[in-house]
């Protein structure tokens, strides 16, 4: 994860956090995903719990959008949070959640 940088993950850790502070999101409903200084998108794992995210829980994915081979799984989203990122040059992050009382609703 050499492509990470202090910056990235602050970044990432601290908008999961006010997520969770919020109460927009319960364990791991949703995902996140930013660009980095490199240019290269990393992503929530599948099982990360977006409020207390920790370095093994994000994924740098390749340049197609896909996590390497033995990476820990991503959401179902990815490729759309990927596609967001890609297309959107001027945004350098995404947020998808789940909240709590919608998934309820559903």
């Amino acid at each position: 994860m050499s492509d990470l940088k202090s910056k990235d993950f602050f970044r990432l850790e601290r908008a999961g956090r006010r997520l969770y502070d919020a109460r927009l999101v319960v364990g791991s409903l949703g995902s996140l995903g930013v660009r980095l200084g490199s240019g290269a998108i990393a992503v929530s794992a599948k099982t990360a719990r977006l409020g207390f995210l920790t370095q093994s829980d994000l994924v740098i994915l390749d340049s197609n959008g896909l996590p390497p081979e033995g990476s820990r799984p991503v959401n179902d989203d990815v490729g759309m949070l990927h596609q967001v990122l890609e297309t959107c040059k001027d945004s350098n992050a995404v947020i998808r959640v789940n909240p709590a009382f919608t998934t309820a609703l559903s």
